[in-house]
């Protein structure tokens, strides 16, 4: 097994770095974190320190120049993703990139065109496709359990980042949409494998990058038409993440933040009110039982699964499980809900299938 390990360079020393991502690969067999990079030369000492990595530097390409390092572990903010995954690819080596994949889709489509180029492998960083939450539900609604799926309602109010990842004029107006967006919008079409075709995109209150409300048109099989309703903002007094599935037999709640879901069909009696708590203090008990680490990153604490499971796709020469065309898919929908805003208007959907 160790000489089986993948030898890996993390760029990027924040908190997603070393809160998450460092401590779960250095526990894994099939890992060995060489290197760490950070243009703070404090933070990347102190990070290197931290984990034992002796290999400590302040530029990515003397990363890229070593031909020991096989994986690049991107954990930098969004607007420098594009660059590093096509500076990766070119000099041979396969990618692991937070969300959002980047900017924009026309970077998207540039990084697709370099992994096809390459042959590099890219898995895209949503860790809530990990939670066994998620893998339920996504079961209960390919079986029919609600009937057909008729309209989706999302619920993503976060916390605000404690820095501001840059001044890029995109993050400044429409930050919302590249923090937690991306992850509630794979829920969206990972769940109802349904292909995006129109949005509307309104600022909710004003031009900020703190509220927005999106309607999202998908076709489903047999050409199905199913909308979704986005309420996206940074609250900075209450996080709930919550995705509500409507049905025509019956819906069903998901409560990502506290990891527990529903169902609910007429008038919710106090019996069902009671049976729902019941379930709430389940899923909050189960997060207990997890540590403290589940009680204070809460689904972040599913990295360790898709990083295991992604590392293990690297090593069998195949493309992790959440890919280039979910990093397009995403990206497509937030390109054109920035357009939407801009105009005023509905906007369609390059299909990334098509691209």
């Amino acid at each position: 097994m160790q000489e089986n390990r993948l030898n890996i360079a993390v760029i990027g020393a924040g908190n997603i770095a070393n809160l998450i991502h460092m401590p779960y690969l250095l526990k894994m067999p099939a890992a060995r974190v060489s290197t760490i990079v950070d243009t703070d030369l404090a933070r990347v000492e102190h990070v290197g320190g931290k984990y034992h990595i002796t290999s400590r530097l302040r530029h990515y390409q003397d990363a890229l120049r070593d031909k020991d390092i096989q994986v690049v572990d991107v954990c930098t903010p969004p607007f420098t993703h594009a660059e590093l995954i096509k500076a990766a690819a070119e000099a041979g080596k396969d990618v692991i990139v937070e969300k959002p994949l980047s900017m924009t889709l026309e970077e998207a489509i540039g990084v697709k065109e370099t992994l096809q180029a390459t042959d590099a492998k890219l898995g895209i960083v949503l860790n809530h496709r990990y939670m066994p939450l998620v893998r339920k539900v996504l079961g209960l609604v390919q079986e029919g359990a609600l009937g057909k799926l008729q309209h989706i309602l999302v619920i993503s109010h976060t916390f605000p980042p404690k820095v501001q990842w840059t001044e890029h004029p995109l993050i400044t107006r429409y930050g919302v949409l590249y923090d937690f967006l991306p992850h509630m919008l794979d829920l969206v079409t990972f769940i109802s494998q349904g292909t995006p075709r129109k949005v509307v995109c309104r600022p909710s209150s004003d031009s900020s990058p703190t509220a927005y409300t999106l309607m999202l048109e998908l076709q489903l099989l047999d050409e199905i038409r199913c909308l979704a309703t986005i309420d996206a903002s940074w609250s900075p007094s209450t996080s709930r993440r919550q995705v509500c599935f409507f049905g025509t037999e019956r819906d069903l709640v998901v409560d990502i933040q506290d990891q527990f879901a529903y169902f609910t069909h007429g008038y919710l009696t106090p019996q069902a009110q009671m049976l729902i708590l019941a379930q709430r203090m389940r899923g909050i008990l189960g997060r207990v039982a997890k540590g403290t680490k589940s009680l204070r990153y809460g689904p972040l604490i599913y990295h360790r699964d898709l990083l295991r499971g992604f590392l293990e796709a690297l090593r069998q020469g195949e493309t992790p499980p959440v890919s280039i065309m979910d990093g397009l898919t995403h990206m497509a929908i937030i390109d054109a809900a920035i357009k939407s805003e801009q105009i005023g208007k509905e906007v369609d959907i390059e299909c990334p299938e098509l691209l």
